[in-house]
């Protein structure tokens, strides 16, 4: 799987050094920060200039700007990196990102007793076999860095420790999509939501800092904006969207409303059934957060093959179970080690993805997986022995 995917690396070399990999939206963001001009970091116009001077062949190759559509603070992080050219920006930030990723290793490892005595060196193969993390690691894009955090967020709830995973996984909020509706999980920590709330309104206040409130205010109107110009044709392929949302629109046969409901309904089944989980197993559970992670998955309201990395750790989790001692159905341990080849073969990404377009059935498997860890939580022990 590794060579596979690095020969689509190969294949794609170009595009790097032409500026098409989306670290473009935080190479630019934090040039308009380097710049002074703050109050303007959502203005099309400027972005466009700014991408003209370091990327002009990728702008004409795209056809438009690539718009820097993420949360005020998170251009903060970048900022350092403004002061190099675009390339050297990308290597720095990639190597960054291979850094997080060495890490797991280490902070994982104490809390999945069953992969404890794994060699390090085959930890780092599979986070990096594993598509969704290397085509994150290709474009330049957060997901690295936000399965770290939600790895650090799994440490604290594995020591019962609410207050820290609150903090680690609110910091994650320059993904909000993926974030929002796994906190909704926990809704009853009073522990975890306190530091999930109080670590927001920092941030909140980091966003005022870096735009002021004209800045801010604009942000919602122009990500709405955004979402809606048919220049951005990446934020209307539904058939590249492995969630709910993905899902229904492209199968379903019927009017924008009626979507809508089904999107929403199935949406809050979804987050009710991960929340009924963590009160059952409880937060200190890896099932209970593998099914949190999953389930904000399915209901955000975009999900590109890159924020599929966070997958990685309720992949982790439930190869923690099936390697566990204790007993597991025939059909549970069948079904997730299915799910498992599916989410670690990248054919399945590049031929659905890259050849048909059709990445949304990739929802499907999503989906099975999360009911069979639902399963595994409301019946952990079964009386069928192990295959």
């Amino acid at each position: 799987m590794l060579l596979l995917n690095c020969s689509l690396l190969w294949l794609t070399r170009q595009s790097i050094t032409q500026g098409l990999p989306d670290f473009t939206i935080f190479y630019t963001a934090a040039k308009i920060l380097q710049q002074g001009d703050r109050s303007r970091l959502y203005d099309d116009h400027l972005q466009k200039n700014v991408q003209t001077a370091f990327s002009p062949r990728g702008l004409e190759l795209r056809a438009s700007v690539l718009p820097y559509n993420h949360p005020p603070f998170e251009a903060l992080l970048f900022l350092p990196l403004a002061q190099f050219s675009y390339l050297t920006a990308y290597l720095l930030w990639l190597g960054i990102n291979l850094a997080l990723l060495a890490t797991l290793p280490f902070i994982l490892r104490p809390h999945l007793p069953g992969l404890r005595d794994l060699p390090i060196f085959l930890w780092m193969l599979a986070s990096l076999a594993f598509f969704p993390i290397f085509a994150s690691l290709i474009k330049g894009q957060d997901s690295v860095l936000l399965l770290f955090l939600y790895s650090l967020a799994f440490v604290g709830l594995s020591r019962i420790n609410e207050r820290a995973a609150g903090i680690w996984t609110s910091l994650g909020l320059f993904k909000y999509h993926l974030v929002l509706p796994f906190a909704i999980s926990f809704v009853g920590r009073k522990r975890f939501l306190l530091s999930f709330i109080l670590t927001a309104l920092v941030l909140l206040l980091l966003c005022v800092l870096v735009t002021g409130w004209t800045g801010l205010l604009s942000y919602p109107r122009y990500v709405w904006s955004a979402e809606h110009n048919p220049q951005f044709v990446w934020n209307h392929s539904d058939g590249n969207t492995p969630n709910l949302r993905g899902i229904i629109c492209t199968l379903l046969s019927v009017n924008s409303i009626s979507k809508r409901v089904v999107i929403l309904a199935c949406s809050f089944l979804v987050v009710f059934l991960s929340w009924r989980a963590v009160r059952q197993a409880g937060t200190s559970s890896p099932l209970s957060f593998a099914i949190a992670i999953v389930a904000a998955e399915l209901v955000s309201y975009h999900a590109f093959v890159h924020d599929l990395s966070v997958l990685y750790l309720p992949i982790l989790i439930a190869i923690e179970q099936l390697v566990s001692p204790a007993k597991i159905a025939r059909a549970i341990r069948k079904t997730l080690t299915l799910c498992l080849l599916v989410f670690f073969g990248s054919p399945v990404y590049m031929v659905l993805m890259l050849r048909y377009g059709h990445l949304h059935l990739l929802a499907i498997v999503i989906l099975v997986f999360f009911c069979t860890l639902l399963k595994l939580t409301f019946a952990p022990i079964a009386t069928t022995q192990p295959a």
